[in-house]
């Protein structure tokens, strides 16, 4: 009698665990029954096949006026695969899941195609990028999301660089340019990294914080991927042009480059601040390192030329020499960069005059940058 007890008891337990497990079952079936149908409002299966191939997309998710019914395919999704993995952890063998992993994976397809379609950087198009980014992340499809947004927001970048007018150009190509053909694409670059360092990396570390703001390390890999390639081109090209053949004339647009350079430091160690983008930042220490050097050069080679200067042609009528003409113009010219050229310049000269005397050693003359204004002067008062 007790034999019997304890056996009734033990098929009793076990009816009942089975009757929860059926229930149980029914439950993620009926979740996956219901996120089908929402589904299948903007994607269609066709009837000849269950393949996710045999799927078409209807129409676009994201369009103004299925905003809001986009939000329930999203949750849809959410909700199918959430049931898939239970259902797979209560009963592995359900047919159920062969038509749910069809559907799920048809579902990211179509997602990834919005993704692809998603070019705007507004703050509808940051929504729904998130939203894509959020919803195929969290169904285990974060790598496909990844790859694909890199793709197209790195192909953006580019053609965005070229709409700005720079051309990525190696250094054997900028040092094969005619000088004219240098300064105008320099004049172009000029214009084109203060909107590309404002506008383009920034807006891109922006977009990037915000689609993938789940994940620090995937934000980081994102910003880096898209970017990098990019930003060094951009951030070479001046220290290219600084590595060619040096005169007195370039001097001038030289410091209008490493000027702006030097302005957008601020943003710059902003926008690319990780660690993996670290290697922009020495490409434009070693950037402004060439252009200082050119600089440095370019005055040495303009005292030089005054220096060996030979022309002993008098001018009539007490008139000013043509040459302390062009020196006195060029030394105007430099005063507008005195602050720049101060923190170039190193302190101590290699040019020393011997006709220094002791009005040119007083104090008002301490700075580097004034010793050599006034060694071009006093050359310059031979003639």
């Amino acid at each position: 009698m007790v034999l019997f007890a304890l056996t009734s008891s033990s098929s009793s337990s076990k009816l009942k665990q089975h009757s929860h497990r059926s229930f149980s079952e029914s439950l993620m079936e009926d979740s996956i029954e219901d996120a089908e149908a929402i589904i299948h409002q903007w994607i269609s299966p066709d009837s000849s096949s269950s393949s996710s191939s045999s799927f078409c997309c209807t129409f676009s998710l994201f369009s103004n006026k299925n905003r809001e019914e986009a939000k329930q395919f999203m949750g849809a999704v959410t909700t199918l695969h959430s049931a898939m993995v239970k259902l797979i952890s209560a009963n592995p063998a359900s047919t159920k899941l062969i038509r749910a992993e069809s559907l799920l994976k048809t579902s990211m397809n179509h997602l990834s195609k919005e993704n692809a379609s998603k070019e705007d950087d507004d703050a509808e198009a940051m929504a729904d990028l998130k939203m894509i980014a959020d919803c195929m992340t969290s169904s285990g499809y974060g790598k496909e999301c990844f790859t694909i947004y890199k793709k197209i927001r790195k192909s953006i970048i580019v053609e965005a660089l070229e709409q700005l007018g720079f051309e990525n150009l190696t250094l054997s190509q900028v040092q094969k340019l005619e000088w004219q053909s240098t300064e105008k694409k320099t004049r172009v670059w000029l214009r084109a990294v203060r909107k590309a360092v404002t506008t383009l990396f920034f807006g891109e570390r922006i977009l990037s914080d915000h689609v993938f703001s789940s994940s620090a390390a995937i934000r980081e890999s994102s910003f880096a991927e898209i970017t990098l390639q990019s930003a060094l081109a951009l951030f070479s090209f001046p220290g290219n042009v600084a590595k060619s053949r040096k005169t007195p004339e370039k001097i001038f647009l030289t410091l209008d480059v490493y000027q702006s350079i030097v302005e957008l430091m601020p943003r710059i160690e902003e926008v690319f601040s990780y660690d993996s983008t670290s290697s922009v930042k020495s490409q434009i220490a070693g950037t402004l390192a060439n252009l200082e050097e050119a600089v440095v050069s370019m005055i040495d080679e303009f005292e030089s030329s005054i220096s060996n200067e030979s022309s002993k042609s008098v001018i009539s009528n007490g008139g000013i020499h043509q040459l302390t003409r062009y020196v006195m113009n060029y030394i105007v010219f430099l005063a507008d960069y005195s602050d720049t050229l101060a923190n170039i310049i190193p302190e101590t000269s290699s040019f020393a005059s011997p006709e220094e005397d002791e009005s040119t050693s007083s104090s008002s003359l301490s700075s580097p940058l004034a010793k050599r204004i006034s060694s071009v002067r006093r050359i310059s008062r031979r003639f």
